[in-house]
């Protein structure tokens, strides 16, 4: 799990032999960050020594720890909403070149007055719309599979591009949201160990 507060990103996966009594940490940003660079090119095993203050990475040439954060991981399980059935479902590169192409309205923007993008599903598509008021505005519609269930929502860009980033560009990812205020859960039938939520952004009128 990692979040900032604002998103938030689950994956489980099995642990690896020897791993049963391994506690459970926070690990800081810079120091999740680091090691995911440094495995990039890494081929085969590696060591991971964790204790409650203290953990390790350990490589043949390099060995790479860090210090913890004290305190307890916030309970994602409170905000995750319960999984009922997503209001649309659509590929991942679809909706990531249509989020690249109204973007361009709010980069073209020098006050960046419009970071927000709004979201709404539709009958079989997802409309996108991107540009404050009184200025260049864009919109894009994306084929999806929708069950009737409609809603409109407001979320940064950049979170909704990084997100979709995370995903193969040929995923079929659902979409659903159960109250107007509540977070955005994104996930895909296939890999059902994946989420992400975002928190909705307040759109201006």
């Amino acid at each position: 799990m990692a979040t900032d507060t604002v998103r938030l990103a689950v994956k489980s996966s099995p642990l690896p032999d020897g791993a049963a009594g391994m506690p459970r940490v926070t690990v800081p940003t810079e120091t999740a960050s680091a090691m995911v660079d440094l495995l990039k090119d890494v081929e085969g095993d590696v060591e991971l020594a964790v204790c409650p203050q203290l953990i390790e990475l350990r490589l043949p040439d390099l060995r790479l720890a860090s210090s913890l954060i004290d305190g307890t991981f916030p309970d994602y399980q409170r905000i995750m909403p319960a999984i009922n059935g997503a209001a649309a479902t659509f590929r991942v590169c679809a909706l990531a070149e249509a989020v690249a192409r109204v973007d361009i309205v709010r980069l073209s923007d020098v006050n960046k007055r419009a970071p927000i993008l709004r979201l709404t599903t539709r009958d079989g598509a997802i409309c996108l719309e991107a540009g404050a008021a009184g200025g260049e505005q864009a919109l894009e519609t994306v084929e999806a599979q929708t069950n009737g269930c409609s809603f409109s929502f407001g979320v940064v860009a950049d979170y909704l591009a990084e997100m979709l980033d995370a995903w193969p560009r040929d995923a079929e990812l659902g979409v659903q949201q159960s109250a107007p205020s509540s977070p955005i859960l994104f996930m895909a039938d296939e890999r059902p160990s994946e989420g992400h939520l975002i928190m909705p952004s307040v759109l201006k009128s």
